[in-house]
């Protein structure tokens, strides 16, 4: 799962969501990544993003 930010039709950032391993032992464990451009940074991009 992906949500991305935009402004002015340029993405700022984006949060993914994804399972950590296929593996039993990991089920319900989950990995996030998150890309937040310099520019961005200190506007709560990713707090909007965590919000969706």
């Amino acid at each position: 799962m992906r949500f991305v930010a935009e402004e002015y039709n340029r993405v700022v950032g984006w949060i993914a969501i994804s399972l950590a391993s296929t593996r039993a032992v990991y089920s319900g464990v989950g990995e996030v990544s998150i890309y937040i451009s310099n520019e961005s940074k200190g506007k709560r991009i990713v707090s909007k993003l965590f919000e969706i």
